[in-house]
């Protein structure tokens, strides 16, 4: 039975047995009383119980949205870092093959061309170093801040297998 119901309950007859007879003795009287109050105590326990119960387990919930929050990302800046990667690549590619039309006899008369193509593609190669570089000192603090959120997740879970939800006093 809910402890509201006994109570209602236990108020109920009280109420009654005192309206119905002045017979009941003292010390009967005294130890319902006495029951009221401590159903009233269980009660009083069991809703500070259930507050506290409640803040942790949003706190907890807070704390794993920041955790994804913080994974995501670094999921994205790894993206982000393994595309300047690739471009990077594709340009030092791009970089040989006009340096070795660059050597070719044959591609003389275009050598002034050739020669700005070769500039524009090495500019292109420093600006994605570095972005790449960049990318790589966000990444380390992405690094750490879901670090940091793990372990504040960690503490979080930690507190609510040690924290004592039976009402009873903590000694």
């Amino acid at each position: 039975m809910k402890p509201q119901a006994t109570v209602a309950l236990v108020l109920a007859l009280s109420g009654n047995a005192l309206a119905q007879t002045a017979t009941a003795t003292p010390p009967a009287l005294d130890a319902l009383l006495s029951e009221v109050r401590l159903l009233r105590l269980a009660i009083e326990r069991q809703t500070a119980v259930v507050a506290r119960s409640q803040v942790l387990v949003a706190r907890l919930s807070t704390q794993e949205q920041r955790l994804i929050r913080a994974r995501a990302l670094q999921e994205s800046l790894e993206s982000r870092m393994a595309d300047f990667k690739a471009e990077e690549d594709q340009t030092r590619g791009a970089i040989e093959r006009v340096e070795a039309a660059l050597d070719n006899p044959a591609r003389a008369a275009q050598r002034k061309d050739i020669e700005g193509e070769l500039r524009s593609m090495q500019d292109r190669l420093k600006t994605l170093e570095k972005s790449a570089s960049d990318l790589q000192a966000r990444r380390a603090v992405a690094d750490q801040n879901a670090e940091n959120e793990r372990v504040r997740l960690e503490e979080l879970e930690s507190q609510l297998l040690r924290e004592d939800f039976s009402g009873r006093e903590k000694r």
